[in-house]
């Protein structure tokens, strides 16, 4: 799957690794990083968490669209070389799928629920104002929230299962395939 000259966009449920695994692709690959939810707080000015709270999802969604966007077209000027870790909902979108459908391979970073459970409960459990969605605590209404956004995911053009790799491994099973 050559893709050295497009841009590489990293989906999943939050606590799948994205970011960091983003940034571990970028760092043996050369490509520019970003991170779209950093992108946005430094363009804003404002956490995340407190976009949601302060002014509402449908809010968020306009900003995350917006900085994809930008985000594209500034690879696009580099001639592709940057990998984008994407926020767990930014597929919910339809624009942000068409955006990234045109200049870029999505990859799914694809861990089960229980996983997610396991990682969000050893980075400091539920409460983690860093996850807005996750804040309440409620597991079952964060599983219906996991559940919706499969389908979404499941539109990528590669699907990597990260249930039992490590980020390192990850990054590895990434750069391996785009190099083919």
């Amino acid at each position: 799957m050559r893709s050295e000259n497009k841009v590489i966009a990293l989906c999943g449920f939050m606590f799948s690794g994205k970011t960091e695994t983003a940034r571990l692709v970028a760092e043996k690959t050369g490509r520019h990083f970003y991170d779209l939810d950093l992108i946005i707080e430094s363009k804003t000015g404002i956490k995340i968490f407190d976009i949601f709270t302060q002014y509402g999802e449908a809010r968020f969604r306009d900003l995350e669209y917006e900085s994809l966007a930008e985000i594209l077209r500034k690879a696009e000027s580099s001639h592709g070389k940057a990998i984008i870790a994407l926020g767990g909902g930014a597929l919910v979108r339809a624009e942000c799928i068409e955006l990234l459908s045109k200049s870029a391979l999505l990859i799914y970073l694809k861990a089960s629920f229980g996983e997610i459970v396991k990682r969000m409960r050893s980075a400091g459990g539920l409460e983690i104002k860093s996850r807005p969605l996750a804040y309440e605590n409620d597991l079952k209404k964060l599983e219906k929230l996991y559940e919706s956004r499969l389908n979404h995911y499941e539109l990528s053009g590669l699907v990597i299962n990260c249930d039992k790799l490590t980020l390192r491994e990850t990054a590895a099973e990434i750069i391996e395939a785009i190099a083919d």
